[in-house]
This record gives C-alpha cells, structure tokens and sequence, in this order.
C-alpha cells in the first residue's frame, strides 16, 4: 500500500514495542535510486511505504503469526512475526510522485528518481 504525506496510519512503532529493521540495499545512477529490501512474511496489504518529506522515506509493516491452529505450543521461534521499520534517508531530493515499486516474493523494489531541482 503507498501512503501519501497525510495519512496518519504510517507512523513509528511504540518503543516497548520490539520492532524488526529489514536489510536493505541502496543503489544510485545519475537521475534515480534504487532500493531492494528484504521482507520475508510480509503480506503485500501489511506493507506500508510513505514519503516523508522530499529526502526521507519510511517503510514499515507487520508480519503476522502463520503457524497452524491447532497447534498449541512454541518449541523453537528463529522466524520473524511482529512490526518492521525502516527509515532511509537519501543524499540528495527524490520526486514525491517518482515511486515505482515492485513487490515479489518477499523482495521490495523500490525505483525513484531524483529531484533536478533539489
């Protein structure tokens, strides 16, 4: 889901809240950069994006429990299930409607462009 600079659902987690920060990889060309994120368990509708301001973007979501129901009892937990976050600051401006992203098996794609302007 991208959000736009309004929308009041994306923001921080709560501290006591114990919230994972994704791996990323930045990449940048002349006009664009590109952001590939790592989101195992991430459901597409639990995955926010949202630009903060003309240099900074936030990525945050949940990944929830799949375990069985019947199940009752937890013997080993290395899986991540909880609220992520993640706050990337670029060098330079992006264009506010300059977001492309891709989103495929557990993989972000972001593709923005710079701002000429900033």
């Amino acid at each position: 889901m991208i959000t736009g600079e309004n929308n009041q659902q994306a923001t921080k987690p709560q501290d006591d809240v114990q919230v994972r920060t994704p791996r990323i990889d930045v990449y940048e060309s002349a006009t664009h950069y590109f952001v590939r994120m790592s989101l195992p368990g991430v459901q597409k509708e639990n995955l926010h994006v949202k630009l903060l301001n003309n240099q900074d973007l936030e990525i945050k979501g949940n990944v929830y429990p799949s375990h069985p129901d019947h199940v009752n009892q937890l013997v080993a937990q290395e899986i991540f299930e909880g609220p992520f976050y993640r706050l990337i600051r670029f060098p330079s401006y992006i264009e506010k409607n300059s977001i492309s992203i891709d989103y495929n098996a557990g993989i972000l794609k972001l593709n923005i462009r710079k701002d000429g302007d900033g």
